[in-house]
């Protein structure tokens, strides 16, 4: 460094490029022992010269105005009465960074990926930082991975960590912890829907909250769909499935309804199959019944024909169509129920109609019988006692 005229000349004979850079000595103004400006020179043989003015403090950059020989500044503010240039380019937190350049283009912050390096086919580019204070931060960055495809990350940090990110994929999927809306909201994996609906159809059902819907796109027409349905008039909650025009629902108490089922097999906790008649009066389960009386079926007598067995709770019903119906009794047709006894009775004797009307007893020999006791009772009370039935 010597004096020319009134020049102070910084001569770079002799000092050697490292990675295709020339970086000249600096003009140091020393403030104090914590600050400083400085001044240099560099020649990149890929990026041109340029001359860099920076501040520091504690022998770290604070900000920095750089100018590049195309006539692009560089800086982290610019202000004045006017600025005439034909770009401008602020850094990015003062720090100059030897690939990217974040700068303004008409309304726009533009950050320049030009030069950066893909490490392992992924290519990060510099991020848009909101210091919080201290701890706490809000930070922007684009990436593009040869193999997931390109996306925009925005992740808030508390001392450095990561402590929630949202990333935007430019096939449109959203990755979040939690996504809500004033309808919608994921939260630990679950997807809840909230619905304020509150009109009645003419059935008195609201129909349609909480919906989830499915189109095939490539198939016009074809949907289906999940919602809830509020039954009013029974106090109930439907979740009905639907398919095109057809519907199946689940109850609150775990009923499903629907037009057809097809499986391998079907099974049920309960062992008996039941048809639904009207009784000409409401019978307790297990009451021996035949059919007759003012409506379809009445108790059995002794003497009499008996059809069926008043079922607790069957396990598959058929005629449900009249269920809701007054004294609609589901009568079981075969399988295993608890029946109405008196008199002892040991497992295996066949059970057959007593003289009381709807109360079975020990089948003598000979005698007309609906089934088989199940179970040794010694009691002579009427009584429930488990049977297996059938018609004969």
């Amino acid at each position: 460094m010597y004096h020319k005229g009134k020049n102070i000349v910084i001569d770079a004979t002799g000092i050697p490029y490292v990675n295709d850079v020339l970086n000249l000595p600096s003009v140091i103004w020393l403030l104090d022992d914590k600050n400083s400006i400085s001044m240099f020179a560099t020649n990149d043989l890929k990026e041109g010269k340029k001359i860099t003015i920076q501040s520091k403090i504690n022998d770290v950059v604070y900000n920095a105005i750089v100018f590049h020989e195309n006539g692009t500044v560089n800086a982290s503010n610019f202000s004045g009465k006017k600025i005439i240039a034909d770009e401008l380019r602020p850094l990015s937190e003062g720090k100059i960074d030897n690939y990217s350049e974040m700068y303004h283009k008409g309304k726009n912050i533009v950050i320049d990926a030009y030069d950066i390096p893909y490490v392992n086919d992924v290519l990060n580019l510099p991020s848009v930082i909101w210091l919080l204070d201290d701890k706490n931060s809000i930070s922007m960055f684009a990436t593009h991975d040869m193999k997931e495809g390109k996306k925009i990350t925005i992740q808030s940090k508390i001392n450095g960590v990561v402590y929630n990110a949202i990333v935007f994929h430019e096939n449109g999927k959203i990755e979040c912890n939690e996504l809500q809306s004033k309808d919608i909201s994921v939260t630990d994996g679950t997807l809840n829907i909230n619905s304020t609906n509150k009109d009645t159809n003419e059935n008195g059902l609201i129909v349609g909250n909480s919906s989830i819907h499915f189109n095939l796109v490539n198939r016009p027409g074809q949907t289906g769909g999940i919602y809830l349905q509020e039954d009013f008039k029974n106090n109930k909650t439907d979740l009905v499935f639907y398919s095109g025009n057809s519907f199946y629902t689940m109850d609150d108490q775990g009923t499903i309804t629907g037009k057809n089922f097809n499986g391998v097999s079907m099974s049920a906790f309960c062992a008996d199959l039941a048809e639904y008649y009207i009784a000409d009066e409401r019978y307790d389960p297990g009451t021996l019944v035949r059919i007759g009386g003012e409506k379809e079926i009445t108790r059995a007598s002794i003497g009499g024909f008996f059809y069926g067995v008043i079922s607790t709770s069957p396990a598959y019903e058929m005629n449900t169509a009249i269920r809701d119906r007054k004294n609609a009794l589901p009568v079981a047709l075969a399988g295993r129920v608890p029946v109405l006894v008196t008199g002892m009775i040991d497992k295996g004797d066949p059970v057959t109609i007593s003289e009381i009307s709807g109360v079975a007893r020990k089948a003598k020999s000979g005698e007309r019988h609906i089934g088989f006791s199940l179970e040794n009772s010694h009691e002579t009370s009427i009584r429930p006692v488990e049977c297996v039935i059938r018609q004969n």
